[in-house]
């Protein structure tokens, strides 16, 4: 994975709930999503960005929303992984 300055954190997982299941892991309040990084089989805790996600936080664009809770320089695109493909916050 792309090395972020000023950090962002994940983890494998297998499920959603294996997402921000500790305490403190996840203080933005919003959720993340188990998906593929790109063509590999294995599976991340990912900021998601879908259009749900983003219109509760009150915005409209969903770089935006990436910009915001996860890191500036983070864009919503799809996570590649074929059937389970999902959008989430990535680095450009």
């Amino acid at each position: 994975m792309t090395k972020v300055s000023g950090g962002y954190c994940t983890h494998t997982c297998t499920l959603d709930t294996d997402c921000c299941a500790v305490d403190g892991e996840c203080t933005s309040g919003h959720p993340q999503v188990c998906s593929p990084f790109e063509s590999t089989t294995d599976m991340y805790c990912l900021l998601s960005c879908d259009d749900a996600q983003v219109a509760d936080a009150g915005l409209a664009d969903s770089n935006a929303y990436c910009g915001t809770y996860a890191h500036a320089n983070f864009k919503c695109r799809s996570s590649g992984g074929g059937s389970k493909n999902r959008k989430v916050c990535m680095p450009e």
